[in-house]
Formats: C-alpha cells, structure tokens, sequence
C-alpha cells in the first residue's frame, strides 16, 4: 500500500480518536481538526489524498469546507460524514465533488473498504497524469508513422473529434491495423488527457465474468465474490475514456446493459441497485461487420446507432503500401534500442520484399516480421526472405514464437528467449521467472547488470 496521507475534520473528539487509530493500523498517515477553519489551514499547508468531512462543524458549514477543499486541490478525494442525511444534501455533496457520502454511526469494516476503493481511484488518477506524457510518446508508433493521404486524414479528423470530449465513437477495421492506437490518440488530443484510458478486451473476457468486469460488484455480490467488492472498468475510467476492443463480443445482455449506459450515463453494479454515475468517453472498436451481426440478430440494432455517432474506418496495409517502409524504420529502430542492436538500414531486396508482400495480419504483423529480423541481425543491415515472412504466422497457429539461427550460441538463444518473455510479461521479472520455471534469482542472474 503507498503511504496515503488521510485528513479527517469532526467535531466529535471520540470519533477523531477512533478513526485516527482504525487508520493508523491500515498504514496510512493520519492527521485530525476539530473545526473546518483548522482543517482548511492543515489541508493547504499538508495536501493530503483523502478527507473524511462531516457535515456539520461548529464553526462552517460541511458543504462550504468542501468547496473550499476543492478550490485548493481539486484532485484531493472527499467523503463526507453525517447523521443527519438528506437526499437534497448528498445530491448537492456529489455535485461539489464529493467521492462518498456515508451515514454515522458507520460499519468500520465497510469504512475500509470504501477508503480502500477512493484511494484505488486516486491512484488510477495519478497513473493516468504520468502515462499521459509516455502515451503521447508511444504515439510515436504505428499508426502515427504515415505518408499516406488516407491516414494523414484520418489523424486530422481524429483530432478535429477528440476536441468534443462526449460523443462514442466507432472504430473498424481489420485485425492489426491500429484501432487501439487511434482511440489513444482520439483520449490524448481531449480534454480527458490527463485521466484514465482503460482498455477493455470484450473478446478475451468470459462471457460468465464480462458484467462484473465492466461494472464491479458489491461485497458478497455471488459465491466466492471478494468481501472487499470490486471496482469495474467504468468505474475506472470516470472523467476518461473507455476503450471497448472487440465490441461485437458482448453477448445481448452486456450489450443492453452497455446501451442504458450510454442513454443514462449510469449503471449498477453486480449485486446492488443503486445507480452510479460515469462521465466516461466511450470508444468502441471491433473487426467484425456489425450491420451483419444485426441481422442475424447478433448484435443490437440500437447500441449499433448509439456507439456509431463518429465513425472511423482503419484500412488494411495493403490499400497503403507506401506507409510500409516508413513503418518498417520505425520499429527497426525500437527494436535496436529494446534488444541492444545496432541494426541501421533496410536492405534493397528486403524493401522489395516488405512492398510486395500483401500483409494479412497488417501493421501486427508487419512489426514481428520486423522484431525477429532484428533479433537475429549478426550485421548493421536488415534482411528479410520471403519465407521468414510467411513463418510469423506460426505463431498464431501455436508453433515456436521465434526462429533461431543454427548458428547461434545456447547462451543467446536463452537471453533472446528470456529477453523475449520479459518483454511479454511487461518487464515483471516475477511473472517471467514464473513462465520460464525458474527462480527470480535466477532470472536475475541470467539477466546480469542492467
């Protein structure tokens, strides 16, 4: 858990004490006031991640210290405390930026779950404002290496849609071909930037688990839920974007539920029936003809027209052969910095290969064509054959994910191996050792000094 710093402002000195002590035991660090002028003072001064305030202080109002909270931070989570609930009041809570409102006396139990959840929002928050600078650099990938007039307006239109921060939008296009990419580049040109991009699988999600996964459950929701409950995708992705890959996926109750969402922007988790509300962009995605999936009664007619406000089409690499080269440099050169290669230029024949070739898995394949080249590059010159081409596709059909050169050494086909697995497993070392069945000692010692 990261030391978050918890503020709690009440009047009731008991409850100071014993909310101080439940939350000192959790690991947090925990400062109190007893009035809201003290409290304002001490949040300026210590800015802390959460505040527990309640409603009524003997000096201001709860609601004016929230206001006055949110003017100093607006990023500081509030939940507010009160025995004296009225619906007029939490409504007028949530609207000045409350996270919660909960009622004394409160469960202890329930008030750990709920501080757990705000501080897991609070952390999404965050990550979301760093990766935004490293997703504006990751667009310095596929999709935004063109010459081609038809992804040069593409881009121009995806950033003249992404200033309207609402409006769904519907991608399609074949499989590799960026679609992930764009809605990206859509949530970075908005107003949403510095919030949450959450991308959702809709096809690799079981179709039992998909409802709790896009909106969470409750604490005891079904057999074996997590007493703790769960916070789903759209709770994530509040005041940013959900990326909905694989839409045609969703069986017809995810898919009606998904449609009161986009009428209402509310939803009920798993297990309760008490609305939440998003503000969410949704950004849906898929490869598959949805016109034909709603004929055979596959896919809702009305989610199609909700989802298909803006509409985006990506098309395959071989109706743009001219971004092929281009694209091949730029992942040349990630894949020098990645596997420590020095790999400078494309030969002749390899351009010739790369342009003649009609790219059946598109910009994906494109890429592992490349990744294998330079992994098994003994010189500063790329070169491809055509077979080595067609061979990629065995990994999609289970067979070895790379070739290795008889004449390699046993010691670097292991490190390209180990290099290759780290990589999948997003550079966590524990995941790799597990899949290569060996100790992250191990695995840290075959790595060596980085």
């Amino acid at each position: 858990m990261q030391n978050y710093h918890i503020h709690i402002i009440d009047d009731e000195e008991t409850l100071l004490v014993s909310l101080k002590s439940f939350f000192l035991q959790q690991g947090y660090l925990v400062t109190t006031s007893n009035t809201g002028k003290q409290g304002l003072k001490k949040i300026k001064k210590d800015q802390p991640d959460l505040v527990f305030l309640d409603l009524r202080l003997p000096d201001l109002d709860g609601l004016e210290v929230l206001e006055n909270i949110k003017k100093i931070d607006s990023d500081i989570a509030v939940i507010m405390m009160t025995a004296y609930s009225t619906v007029e009041t939490a409504v007028k809570a949530i609207k000045l930026g409350a996270e919660n409102y909960i009622h004394k006396p409160f469960d202890i139990d329930e008030l750990g779950i709920i501080t757990q959840r705000s501080c897991e929002k609070l952390n999404l928050k965050r990550t979301a404002m760093h990766s935004a600078l490293r997703q504006r650099e990751d667009l310095n990938t596929h999709l935004m290496v063109f010459v081609s007039e038809k992804m040069v307006e593409i881009c121009k239109q995806a950033k003249s849609v992404a200033r309207d921060g609402n409006s769904t939008v519907l991608i399609t296009g074949h499989s590799g071909t960026g679609k992930e990419v764009l809605a990206k580049l859509i949530h970075l040109e908005s107003e949403r930037s510095n919030q949450p991009f959450v991308v959702v699988n809709c096809g690799s999600i079981p179709h039992e688990l998909v409802e709790s996964e896009l909106f969470g459950y409750v604490p005891g929701a079904f057999t074996g839920a997590s007493r703790r409950g769960k916070v789903g995708k759209f709770e994530m992705a509040d005041e940013g974007t959900l990326f909905l890959d694989e839409i045609g996926e969703l069986t017809k109750s995810i898919q009606v539920k998904l449609l009161r969402f986009l009428q209402e922007k509310e939803f009920e988790k798993v297990g309760s029936n008490k609305s939440i509300k998003s503000n969410v962009r949704i950004i849906a995605a898929t490869n598959q003809d949805l016109p034909r999936l709603i004929k055979e009664k596959k896919f809702r007619e009305d989610l199609f027209y909700r989802l298909n406000v803006i509409y985006f089409y990506l098309p395959p690499l071989c109706d743009r052969p001219e971004d092929i080269i281009p694209l091949a440099h730029h992942f040349m050169e990630n894949f020098n910095r990645e596997f420590r290669k020095k790999v400078t230029r494309v030969s002749a024949s390899t351009k010739a290969v790369l342009q003649s070739y009609h790219w059946p898995g598109n910009i994906r394949q494109l890429k592992n064509v490349i990744e294998r080249a330079v992994l098994l590059s003994h010189n500063d010159v790329l070169k491809i054959d055509p077979s080595e081409i067609e061979s990629l596709i065995d990994r999609e059909k289970g067979r070895p994910f790379f070739a290795v050169d008889k004449r390699q050494p046993l010691k670097t086909v292991e490190e390209l191996y180990i290099t290759k697995v780290l990589q999948e497993q997003s550079g966590n070392k524990s995941k790799t050792a597990e899949v290569l069945g060996i100790s992250r000692s191990t695995l840290k010692r075959k790595l060596g000094p980085k």
